[in-house]
């Protein structure tokens, strides 16, 4: 007469759904990581408007209405003659061809965008930009060109 032993199973979670629950555990903290970004990216998106606005505005010539993007500081320390003279010495302000923000930060009405321009003949300048919210408008307080 044989006799088959056999051991109780032993308590275990099936391969199956610890994949599951990694997978939820990815999801998750990519969708975090996703929500920052977006916050970010909500948070600076006054002051980085501005900025590509005055871009805009030297490219097309407008050195008034570029002007008119720079807070009352600002003006009360540059006057349009200086600031057009500015832009002329820095060709990267006015014939740009593309520019890079890798870093845009606020702290209460006060933000920095950092990043490059790149001239239409390829030469690459780093740039901060310093900027202040007046009268509910984020406006340009200063401009760092680091030429290299």
């Amino acid at each position: 007469m044989e006799q088959n032993i056999t051991q109780p199973p032993k308590e275990t979670i099936p391969q199956k759904k610890k994949l599951s629950k990694l997978v939820k555990v990815v999801i998750g903290i990519f969708a975090f990581i996703i929500v920052v970004i977006v916050v970010a990216f909500v948070a600076t998106a006054g002051p980085a408007k501005t900025v590509e606005k005055q871009l805009t505005l030297l490219k097309a010539g407008d050195i008034n209405g570029a002007y008119q993007l720079t807070s009352g500081e600002f003006k009360n320390a540059t006057s349009l003659d200086a600031f057009t003279a500015f832009v002329k010495k820095y060709p990267s302000l006015s014939k740009n061809k593309s520019h890079t923000f890798t870093e845009r930060t606020v702290t209460n009405n006060q933000g920095t965008i950092k990043g490059s321009l790149t001239a239409e003949d390829g030469t690459v300048t780093p740039i901060t930009y310093l900027l202040v919210k007046e009268s509910g408008k984020w406006l340009i307080l200063g401009i760092d060109l680091n030429p290299s």
